[in-house]
């Protein structure tokens, strides 16, 4: 849910962008305001879903290894994608920035919904022999 909810506005914040230099809406403080803080409540909770995930899809015996390259690779790739927003956004200004950022949001929920196993009400050996 926290994905869908971002990925919209993401978009509707790409959209609104475009309508405020094309001239179709009067500037109103409180609608970027308001879907920005939306991008930074659902962008949290989204970011807190592989940590969850981590301690339950590695085997017992591998976990913690797993989990600390999980680990490190997690957070080589936010400093990339950190380090790269300002280019991106230069290249592609804001308004485009965001609709990439909402395009990449629903290839990752489609990819979701298809690929992530439900782990609810299973026991860790249950979740091991889905993997095996």
């Amino acid at each position: 849910m926290s994905v869908s909810i971002n990925t919209i506005l993401l978009i509707l914040f790409g959209l609104y962008i475009m309508a405020l230099k094309n001239g179709y809406t009067e500037s109103t403080p409180w609608i970027p305001t308001m879907i920005l803080s939306g991008i930074s409540l659902f962008g949290t909770s989204i970011s807190t879903l592989p940590w969850m995930l981590v301690s339950e899809i590695f085997p017992n015996k591998s976990r913690g290894v797993a989990a600390g390259s999980c680990a490190a690779l997690s957070y080589l790739l936010m400093f990339i994608l950190t380090k790269s927003y300002l280019i991106v956004e230069i290249n592609l200004t804001l308004e485009y920035t965001m609709l990439l950022f909402g395009g990449i949001g629903i290839f990752g929920l489609v990819y979701l919904y298809f690929y992530l196993p439900e782990t609810e009400k299973k026991t860790l050996l249950e979740i091991e022999e889905y993997f095996k």
